[in-house]
């Protein structure tokens, strides 16, 4: 009688048996597929770090380093400016021609925080970066500019960013150092939004969408414009460098935001 029961177990002591080594060989591709993933990520991983010339850490697992950490930081300004800086660095800009979120002390005690600068053989250009959606109205001349959003239902003001650059060229311009070098005024926007009826812009002010063509005015202006001869390229630049580092301060930051946020309620009112 026993030998029956152990015969009728057998079938069920190898299907058993088979379960366990299904099992086991599952697990053992489960983990080279992830040891491969592991390898693959860090071999492109380290060779971005190699490309834009950084130190290798841990968080770059989770994301690839982009070329603007080389002069900046991802907790720095928006989406789109952190784009614009990757294009122009990407483009072959070099890293001491591009700085990113420079607060330029101004003679009121407060500062003008400027999103990105380049450099170049025909003066500096300066950029305001606007993220938005929907359909963008507006004129060089007027105070305010329209946002029309969910197909019409929504309408916002926004302070002219044509006029709001030229407070940051303003700015630039107040220091002697700068005080004679050519600067041109370059907004670009981002975020899907469509420049539906946006003209009438003043001389060396170009108002642009995305990276591509900021490029080409870029370039255009780099063939078209007279060079310029810095008296001391060394001391603009770190002049620039400071108005960056400034930046770096939390209280200079939010003493910022607060003036900010209080004149755009007196311009857009």
């Amino acid at each position: 009688q026993m030998g029956v029961c152990r015969t009728k177990s057998a079938p069920h002591l190898r299907y058993g048996l088979w379960k366990v080594k299904e099992m086991l060989i599952l697990i053992i591709i489960s983990i080279t597929i992830i040891l491969l993933f592991v390898c693959v990520r860090l071999y492109f991983v380290r060779r971005q770090c190699k490309k834009y010339h950084l130190p290798y850490k841990k968080e770059y697992f989770w994301y690839l380093p982009q070329a603007y950490e080389q002069i900046t930081n991802r907790n720095r300004g928006t989406y789109g400016e952190l784009q614009l800086v990757n294009m122009l660095l990407n483009a072959g800009f070099k890293t001491t021609a591009v700085y990113h979120d420079l607060y330029v002390p101004k003679k009121n005690g407060q500062t003008a925080q400027i999103d990105v600068v380049l450099c170049t053989n025909i003066g500096l250009v300066v950029f305001e970066v606007k993220d938005y959606s929907g359909w963008i109205f507006g004129k060089g001349t007027q105070q305010n500019w329209t946002q029309i959003t969910k197909y019409g239902n929504c309408k916002y003001r926004f302070y002219n960013p044509i006029l709001q650059n030229a407070g940051h060229i303003q700015a630039l311009k107040q220091l002697p150092l700068l005080k004679n070098v050519p600067m041109y005024s370059m907004i670009v926007f981002f975020g899907g939004c469509i420049l539906k009826d946006v003209s009438q812009f003043p001389e060396n002010v170009s108002v642009e969408y995305g990276c591509g063509n900021v490029l080409y005015k870029i370039k255009e202006l780099l063939k078209t414009k007279e060079e310029y001869v810095y008296s001391d390229r060394r001391t603009v630049a770190n002049t620039l460098n400071n108005f960056v580092r400034l930046g770096d301060d939390l209280s200079v930051r939010q003493q910022h935001n607060e003036y900010v946020e209080y004149i755009n309620k007196e311009k857009i009112s």
